[in-house]
């Protein structure tokens, strides 16, 4: 248990960090950064650590697909498969949007 609660203190200070350091110019790097790091959780099987990146991901780019489907998939992996489904509705709502808007 103290561990879980070390991991997650440190991710909300990385958030903290992360969030009041970056500038528009550093948006995109940063969410690379965090959705590689919520990728690395996920496959260490660590969702709930996976949940708090991807979120933050998506706080920072909306649209950021990738982000959405991992969310998604560390929902269902803890069982909030309702929020899992939205997750990935939402995915899909993007992917659709950006192809009508390709030439």
């Amino acid at each position: 248990m103290i561990v879980i609660l070390k991991k997650s203190f440190l991710i909300v200070l990385l958030l903290i960090f992360i969030s009041g350091c970056a500038t528009t110019k550093d948006t995109k790097k940063t969410t690379e950064n965090l959705l590689r790091s919520g990728d690395d959780f996920y496959n260490s099987g660590q969702y709930s650590e996976a949940i708090v990146l991807y979120k933050e991901v998506i706080r920072l780019n909306p649209e950021e697909v990738k982000a959405h489907s991992g969310l998604g998939k560390a929902y269902a992996k803890v069982g909030r498969h309702t929020e899992a489904i939205e997750e990935y509705e939402q995915a899909i709502h993007l992917i659709l949007l950006k192809s009508m808007n390709m030439p």
